[in-house]
């Protein structure tokens, strides 16, 4: 017999705690009100930034403009009297106003002495380059044609051999003429279809044929 209260009351909480708990079907378990649990601030991991490698600008500069110098651009030509238009290829950035003057004096006999050429009213100096105007490709350079100098009589002086005619594309004559010719394309393409396959050959005959305005051919007459 337990004689102390306390005791029994020890004995008792132990054997319950040993039994296992049932709940009946209409139980429901306790769940505290969400504005009493304790809010937590989202954890944010730091993100150490990634530092950009420094880009010499100087290197840029230095590398578009070696690029641009090296490039090849057409140059638009027009006259008013008499009223034409023709183009100049293959000029660089880095070629004179002069040899834009030659360019056209081989391609239509025209003393570079008779040219004077301007962009927007302004006279291009026979001394500058091409980028100093802002000669880009497709730029339209407007050509008057002056009157030839009255010729004091004098002794005639000897003829100079006649030069080669240049033609639009920087070559001559000749040669020009010989690539208007189908048969000369055929046989490059068939050079090129051997060493690189008949798709990368088709497209690099194609692409030339386009840019460089070889007029009367077309990669169809080549098949």
């Amino acid at each position: 017999m337990i004689s102390d209260e306390p005791e029994f009351i020890a004995q008792y909480l132990t054997s319950l705690s040993s039994r296992s708990v049932r709940y009946g079907a209409n139980h429901t378990p306790f769940r505290p009100h969400p504005k009493l649990l304790k809010r937590q601030p989202p954890t944010t991991s730091r993100v150490q930034p990634v530092e950009k490698p420094a880009v010499n600008q100087e290197d840029l500069t230095s590398q578009s403009t070696t690029e641009n110098a090296a490039a090849t651009i057409k140059v638009t030509v027009k006259t008013l009297k008499p009223a034409s238009q023709f183009e100049i290829f293959n000029l660089k950035l880095t070629d004179t106003i002069a040899t834009l003057k030659d360019r056209i004096s081989q391609q239509r006999s025209i003393p570079m002495k008779q040219q004077r050429l301007l962009i927007k009213g302004k006279v291009l100096n026979d001394t500058k380059p091409l980028a100093e105007y802002a000669i880009t490709d497709g730029t339209v350079v407007h050509l008057m044609i002056r009157a030839p100098a009255t010729e004091s009589k004098s002794e005639p002086t000897p003829a100079s051999p006649p030069l080669a005619a240049v033609g639009a594309h920087g070559i001559s004559k000749s040669s020009e003429d010989a690539l208007k010719q189908a048969e000369v394309w055929r046989k490059l393409h068939n050079v090129l279809k051997e060493e690189l396959g008949e798709e990368d050959a088709r497209t690099v005959v194609s692409r030339f044929l386009q840019s460089e305005g070889w007029s009367g051919v077309s990669y169809e007459q080549l098949q």
